[in-house]
């Protein structure tokens, strides 16, 4: 009895592996095809927005690093935070816990 049981169960194991492997194998082999590169000229194919977006990127990137973080570090610090009305964040609250129901 014992020996019908792990048969069965041996069974719906391989036929579990068998569909998986062919859905994979499906799954797999509809999606593979050649990969062909696009014909790239760099001389004609550079968008004017692309380049001057290369070229101001850097300029951005030391203005936020040198102007703008310093100045929210300054203005979140006393006594510059009242003077300029920047509202502190309060210490966060731990969430409320629920009470248990009474059982009586």
């Amino acid at each position: 009895m014992k020996m019908n049981s792990l048969l069965a169960s041996l069974r719906a194991g391989a036929r579990a592996w068998a569909c998986g492997a062919l859905a994979a194998v499906l799954l797999l082999g509809v999606g593979v095809g050649p990969a062909w590169a696009d014909d790239h000229d760099p001389g004609s194919s550079a968008h004017p927005l692309e380049v001057i977006g290369a070229l101001l990127y850097p300029v951005g990137w030391l203005v936020d690093t040198v102007v703008v973080r310093p100045l929210h570090w300054l203005a979140n610090h006393e006594p510059v935070a009242t003077l300029s009305g920047h509202r502190l964040d309060p210490e966060p609250k731990a969430p409320p816990v629920a009470e248990p129901p009474d059982t009586e």
